[in-house]
């Protein structure tokens, strides 16, 4: 027997089995790292298998642990998207414990939370997810319905009424809930409502109760303000002025201007103002006080004929360019639309941080003509008269040492009810977000969620029949015909 063979047979079968085990430890310790800094990809429509940025940020700033008790029977649909929405939370903070009740098999359990919780019996059925933070007199809890999860249609079918749901919206309401249960006090915005404003509570296209439920969905506390001259609520962080019909009298705005110079902090939606007749141009009466506080209003009717909305008319146009200001930073790329708006700049002074947030386009302009807006003429840019584009349309400015901040937006109708129900633009991010950046809270000047659309491919009966021979017929023919040219071609 030759020695040398047999030992290179065990120096060879010693280095294989060496070689296995490096190898097995190498994806033990890959599949470790995996574990702890993996990566996720998703390449649906609407990123449903991805949080957005406030949420990420919500759950990452969470300020208490979080109980998150799901009384929901695992043989709903939507129980699948809960479960991934909370996973996908908790990889997020380590300050969630989740809890999982089926209120079919855990009866007790179920009515028992649904009693201490206050959760209606017909709710409980359809099935609650429960958000509880903190203890004893500080305990706070939120119910979150499945009316709140999902977006219904009833629709008339051959057996009655059918259900069809139209979109899962259960990761807004989920932190909007995160952030009831967690802030132990909320911040309260003031909305004037004594000069014409869009009215805070109107379901009507041009009134403002879609902001108001963002703001409340944010853990805003909103309250109404008449007489800004009697003084201001010391509770009051930001106060939100939307389009006044008629001049803030000097009594209200001296009491402004000392708000503002104590630290105070204002969001402005303000139009471009004439009078009935589009003879001449109005005043409000804030222009020197916000000229003080670096930001000029304009006397135009802005215009952006390459980006004009495509049934709203020319007065409604795009943006999706905006500047460097951190309220903004999120904002890269996502379409805002501005309906009447007014050329809004920076008047940078001494002492002041001012920077611009939206222009147009540089084919936008600001219209000066009355005569144009009255129809007499044709709407277009005049060198000579009209604002050059690109044109500003927001401002946002603040004190070095007061610490005041402004925001000023040149249209009011840009938080209207009428924009705020879109669902393809981001004006209810950007109002967000100018609030979150007056509030001092970073952590929501970010991309909200936006509820994905339940997409169905409905074909009629000619389409289904072209599908059918198509699959049916054209494909396993076209298989066949390739064959048998490369059978005549190897046979060749």
């Amino acid at each position: 027997m030759d020695v040398s063979v047999t030992r290179r047979k065990v120096l060879g079968g010693g280095g294989s089995a060496a070689g296995t085990l490096l190898l097995a430890g190498v994806l033990v310790m890959a599949n470790y790292l995996a574990s702890r800094h993996y990566l996720r990809g998703d390449w649906t429509r609407g990123s449903v298998f991805s949080l957005s940025d406030k949420s990420r940020a919500i759950a990452r700033e969470l300020r208490r642990d979080v109980e998150v008790l799901v009384v929901l029977p695992r043989s709903l649909d939507v129980f699948g998207h809960v479960e991934e929405l909370l996973q996908r939370l908790g990889r997020e903070s380590r300050r969630l414990a989740i809890t999982f009740i089926d209120p079919e098999e855990q009866v007790p359990k179920a009515e028992s939370l649904a009693r201490e919780f206050s959760v209606a019996k017909y709710d409980l059925q359809e099935g609650v997810v429960i958000f509880v933070a903190g203890q004893g007199t500080e305990r706070r809890h939120k119910v979150v319905t499945q009316s709140d999860l999902v977006d219904v249609d009833l629709r008339e079918g051959a057996g009655g009424p059918d259900a069809h749901v139209r979109g899962f919206k259960g990761e807004g309401a989920f932190a909007s809930a995160l952030l009831a249960v967690s802030e132990t006090a909320q911040l309260e915005v003031c909305i004037v409502q004594d000069h014409g404003e869009a009215a805070m509570d109107s379901l009507e296209l041009e009134g403002m109760s879609s902001f108001v439920d963002a703001l409340k969905a944010d853990n805003y506390a909103v309250r109404k303000v008449e007489g800004l001259s009697q003084g201001l609520p010391k509770s009051c962080r930001v106060l939100l002025v939307a389009g006044p019909q008629r001049a803030l009298p000097k009594a209200d705005l001296e009491a402004l201007d000392r708000w503002l110079e104590g630290g105070g902090r204002a969001l402005l939606l303000l139009g471009p103002e004439l009078d009935r007749g589009l003879s001449a141009w109005q005043k409000n009466g804030l222009e020197p006080l916000l000229l003080r506080h670096g930001v000029r209003l304009g006397d135009s009717v802005v215009f952006d004929p390459a980006h004009t909305h495509p049934t709203e008319g020319p007065q409604t146009f795009a943006i999706k360019a905006y500047g460097a200001h951190p309220m903004v930073r999120a904002m890269k790329d996502r379409l805002t639309f501005w309906p009447a708006a007014r050329d809004v700049h920076a008047a940078p002074a001494l002492g002041l941080d001012t920077s611009e947030l939206a222009s147009t386009s540089e084919d936008g302009f600001g219209e000066t003509s009355l005569a144009a807006l009255r129809r007499e003429a044709e709407i277009g840019f005049d060198k000579a008269t009209d604002v050059k584009g690109p044109v500003p349309v927001a401002v946002a400015s603040e004190g070095k040492t007061q610490k005041w901040r402004v925001v000023v937006l040149g249209s009011f109708l840009f938080g209207a009810n009428l924009r705020l129900q879109a669902p393809v633009d981001y004006n209810r991010d950007f109002l967000l977000g100018a609030v979150a950046w007056l509030g001092d809270r970073p952590e929501l000047v970010a991309i909200g969620a936006k509820a994905p659309e339940h997409v169905r491919l409905v074909l009629d009966e000619a389409q289904r029949s072209k599908v059918l021979w198509v699959t049916v017929a054209g494909v396993p023919l076209a298989c066949a015909l390739f064959g048998l040219y490369v059978w005549r071609r190897r046979r060749a």
